[in-house]
């Protein structure tokens, strides 16, 4: 009961391509009612979901690298701050870790280290 047309139009077409997917992939092509006609619908329906998934596939790696590109730059910015504390840390006590040398402002932040790396 799907029309084609109106998904070229760009009609409902999210939600309507993920709710045909189940029916597309449940088709059996020799089964006698399946006519030309309904075999070129639904190849148009199964090329437009595969376009749907595509093009969300590409936002989605978009959005992914976005973040880990912020990611980055968080990572960057905390170093800088931990090295400018480690630095002027003349009054605190340092926690050195014995397996790897990272240094931990606390026991509790050296001991779950610990317990998450070695």
């Amino acid at each position: 009961d799907i029309s084609p047309e109106l998904i070229d139009r760009g009609i409902a077409v999210t939600d309507t391509l993920q709710a045909i997917l189940p029916s597309i992939l449940a088709v059996d092509v020799d089964d006698e009612e399946v006519t030309a006609d309904k075999l070129k619908k639904l190849f148009r329906l199964s090329q437009h979901a595969i376009e749907y998934l595509l093009k969300t596939q590409g936002k989605l790696m978009e959005e992914r690298d976005s973040r880990l590109y912020e990611l980055e730059k968080k990572k960057i910015q905390m170093r800088k701050l931990i090295g400018d504390v480690m630095q002027n840390s003349n009054a605190v006590d340092i926690y050195n870790c014995s397996s790897c040398n990272k240094k931990f402002l606390t026991e509790e932040f050296l001991s779950d280290h610990k317990r998450r790396r070695h």
